[in-house]
């Protein structure tokens, strides 16, 4: 019986302790507040397989808003047997330091009567490391690929937490 109110008493008492810690509340509402991705990547690429479904691995660099100077490595299935072309696959971007994010990306491309490939594709981030660590967010990339010279640009735009 005496068990009873003491157990009581005793969760009455926590109901009073703080249930957060400001440093983590301070941590988490600084990586919840989005601010603007943007960029430009240079890439080059090498496709593989038999029609109609490839695949590239792509490389590149240029400079985004808040990694610096940047390079992308990424692998992408290509379905050419549907129009438009269809892309899918992973990119991992590196800021100057190191520190990394990756993401997963859908797309589609249009085959231009000058030879150029131009699409739209949409990443959305799926880790990170070092400042990265933990990063939220998605963005849009502007795609022209020239399948001459196995070169391309991408301009992107979106919206990052981290």
């Amino acid at each position: 019986m005496f068990l009873f109110p003491m157990l009581l008493c005793v969760l009455t008492l926590i109901s009073f302790i703080p249930r957060t810690n400001s440093l983590t509340e301070t941590t988490v509402a600084a990586h919840q507040k989005m601010v603007p991705f943007k960029g430009t990547m240079f890439t080059s690429y090498v496709q593989s397989g038999e029609l109609p479904y490839q695949t590239a691995h792509l490389t590149g660099s240029g400079v985004t808003t808040h990694l610096g100077r940047t390079t992308v490595v990424a692998d992408v299935s290509i379905d050419f047997s549907v129009d438009p072309i269809m892309v899918q696959g992973e990119a991992t971007y590196t800021a100057a330091n190191g520190d990394t994010f990756t993401t997963t990306y859908t797309g589609s491309f249009v085959e231009n009567p000058d030879g150029t490939i131009t699409g739209d594709v949409d990443h959305v981030i799926t880790g990170g490391t070092g400042r990265f660590g933990m990063i939220t967010g998605a963005f849009s990339a502007k795609v022209v690929n020239d399948p001459a010279t196995l070169t391309g640009r991408q301009t992107f735009e979106g919206q990052i937490s981290y």
